[in-house]
């Protein structure tokens, strides 16, 4: 079995699967931390896995998503929910990061260039598939069932990487251990509580959320989070308020319709370092998978409905 080391606490039932099933099927020599975040240029980042095998670093986003994902560009679709911003663009950037970090750890220590860090994503709803016809995500995403066996497989590494990092194993977790922390709870802003984590880009990180007070039976939210210097003199703060809320004062001033996104809230989080904006958790397909995918194809009349 597979060491596992809790530097936090998993927060949905998908963490802990997936947590389960990789200490159970990896074998001796594999170590599993998770839910905890690293220091990234003064701000920190989620990790909720971290895989280190024999043969490389994986940092894991674990996602529940059910049912077919369909890929188009930067963004994923999941089937019957909003679209968001794909997870590996953030989280590849998250694995340079580590991989830097871990080489500054020991400066002179060459053989550190050679560790192989890389950014996984794990589905582990039972029907969950990734439909993704230019390749540009699926060789980065794996699904529950065949997770173990994609971390044993060193000949995904290119060649360049060493395939044995056994005896750096005590430099990698000093260089985590000196940049990380654990997270420990649920992420909460002000009343609403994450339940999954979507993406992240430099401007902004994805939520899906619900309302701590009524759970899942009031139904679930997306939340924004715009990074922010909330601690800016007034009028540069003021400016960065104002472009944070053009959406949110654009959303807020168009009227109810169901084909619309509804605005429920925005309020600043001096604890999180920004503004959150609270939409609708709506249903249904994106239109861009009407248009892109031949058996969701609309009619004439759909068309004309769609435009009006």
């Amino acid at each position: 079995m597979a060491k596992v080391i809790d530097v936090g606490q998993p927060v949905n039932d998908a963490e802990r699967r997936a947590i389960a099933v990789l200490r159970d099927g990896l074998p001796d020599g594999y170590f599993i931390l998770h839910n905890f975040e690293i220091a990234r240029q003064g701000e920190f980042f989620e990790v909720d896995l971290a895989v280190i095998a024999p043969h490389a670093v994986y940092l894991v986003d674990v996602k529940g998503t059910r049912g077919q994902i369909d890929v188009y560009g930067p963004k994923w679709h999941p089937q019957g929910r909003q679209p968001f911003t794909s997870p590996l663009l953030k989280l590849r950037g998250h694995a340079r990061t580590l991989k830097g970090i871990i080489t500054a750890s020991q400066p002179g220590r060459r053989d550190l260039e050679g560790i192989y860090v890389d950014g996984v994503v794990l589905l582990t709803a039972p029907d969950a598939y990734l439909n993704d016809p230019d390749d540009r995500d699926k060789p980065s995403v794996v699904t529950l069932d065949k997770a173990v066996p994609f971390f044993r497989n060193a000949a995904r590494l290119p060649s360049k990487y060493a395939k044995n990092i056994t005896s750096l194993y005590n430099m990698i977790f000093l260089a985590l251990q000196g940049t990380s922390r654990p997270r420990n709870e649920p992420l909460q802003f002000g009343s609403w509580q994450v339940t999954e984590r979507l993406s992240s880009t430099d401007a902004y990180t994805e939520y899906r959320a619900v309302n701590r007070f009524s759970g899942k039976h009031g139904g679930s939210v997306l939340l924004r989070l715009y990074r922010a210097d909330l601690y800016l003199p007034t009028a540069e703060r003021q400016a960065q308020e104002r472009r944070i809320t053009n959406a949110y004062q654009a959303l807020s001033r168009l009227p109810t319709h169901p084909n619309l996104v509804g605005a429920q809230d925005f309020f600043a989080d001096e604890e999180a370092g920004g503004y959150i904006l609270v939409t609708e958790d709506l249903s249904g397909q994106a239109l861009r998978l009407h248009l892109d995918k031949p058996a969701l194809a609309l009619t004439v009349d759909q068309k004309l409905r769609v435009a009006r």
